[in-house]
């Protein structure tokens, strides 16, 4: 199977023992490099997929039902993303969105605020005012737009304390693993962790007023609550529709922000948009990921505008542009030889740098890049 066609249409084909040769070998050979942390659940070596189906090393074709662990939304390589990576790519990979604009990064900020206005279109919100109802902040992937929302709590309620559920799945990074509690091993061994932070019973907002208010947190002190509106990883639970607008009534009442993560559930993973509107609930942050990319790594931190009330500082020094010309790889290290011209809106000075394994003239070099 040469083809995308080919391999998508397809089915399973076992050709040998799993795993075979070609990828106990390779598996093998890399396990050694490779942190300990993965978990590798099975012992499979992929080589390529399309659509729903995966190759391995060896031939044996599978049905990937997990779709890539919820991200591959629209099929493994589908032709139209390839098609745009391909493009975005020969354009430009990278530039540093919080330092300059570039028109994808503003393109999708607009798209989720018109999803989102759709949504609140959808339980009768006023919608037909054309200023911007949503902004969005793009991060890497699920548990940074999982942390950003937490900055951004705190920071717009001026509160500390958290209220996450029993059963969550939120990331691994510090500030979202304090908020996960689907599984101990996530956590064990890795404290302290955010403090603040508190649990309550998955779909009972009495769990929250009894429990939590009644003995341990005060609700003027809680910045957000955060939740999974179909919980996932804790056993793929579609709670009732009064649990959803329960949590939304009591953060009104409280002044607390509500916050959806639908790093799983969204980009129509529930046939819908956002899970949100099975259940007629606007919170005020969504966390999005995995499907927005479809397999790139990307996500978001989505906030109503009025919630978004972080300031940035300008920058106070200078706006350096950096050229390389001519770079030649050593043979011996990753430094360049390389003409290296500095221009900044201050002055304009020109380096020469030759590399030289006695040196320290591969880190000024480096050193004057990095400035930049």
């Amino acid at each position: 199977m040469n083809t995308y066609d080919e391999l998508a249409r397809s089915g399973i084909q076992l050709k040998t023992a799993i795993p075979g040769p070609i990828g106990t070998a390779q598996i093998q050979e890399n396990l050694g490099f490779q942190s300990p942390s993965l978990i590798h659940v099975y012992p499979l070596m992929v080589a390529r997929a399309a659509g729903c189906m995966v190759e391995d090393v060896d031939g044996n074709v599978f049905l990937d039902a997990q779709a890539g662990v919820a991200a591959a939304c629209t099929g493994h390589a589908h032709p139209e993303l390839v098609e745009a990576i391909s493009k975005q790519a020969a354009t430009l990979i990278h530039i540093c969105g919080t330092d300059f604009h570039y028109p994808g990064y503003g393109q999708l900020c607009r798209r989720l605020e018109q999803h989102a206005r759709a949504l609140e279109a959808k339980v009768g919100r006023d919608v037909s005012d054309p200023a911007p109802r949503w902004q969005a902040f793009l991060t890497n992937s699920g548990t940074e737009a999982v942390e950003a929302a937490i900055k951004l709590a705190r920071h717009h309620t001026g509160r500390s304390q958290l209220i996450a559920f029993r059963g969550g799945f939120h990331g691994r990074s510090m500030g979202s693993l304090s908020l996960t509690a689907s599984k101990t091993k996530y956590r064990r061994r890795f404290g302290p962790l955010l403090p603040g932070v508190h649990h309550a019973d998955y779909g009972s907002v009495a769990s929250i007023v009894e429990q939590l208010f009644g003995h341990t947190v005060a609700p003027d002190d809680v910045a957000a609550i955060v939740v999974e509106p179909v919980l996932g990883e804790g056993g793929y639970i579609v709670p009732d529709v009064s649990f959803l607008k329960g949590l939304r009534a009591l953060c009104d009442q409280h002044g607390i922000l509500l916050v959806f993560d639908e790093v799983q559930t969204g980009m129509g993973r529930t046939g819908t948009m956002f899970a949100a509107e099975h259940f007629g609930v606007v919170p005020d942050i969504f966390t999005l990921a995995k499907g927005l990319g479809s397999g790139m790594p990307i996500g978001a931190m989505l906030a109503r505008t009025p919630t978004m009330t972080w300031v940035t500082e300008p920058m106070d020094r200078p706006v350096a542009a950096i050229q390389l010309r001519s770079p030649q790889r050593c043979r011996r290290s990753i430094c360049w030889n390389t003409t290296c011209s500095t221009t900044a809106s201050t002055s304009a000075l020109t380096y020469r740098f030759d590399y030289n394994p006695s040196s320290r003239d591969c880190l000024r070099c480096a050193r004057c890049a990095v400035w930049g």
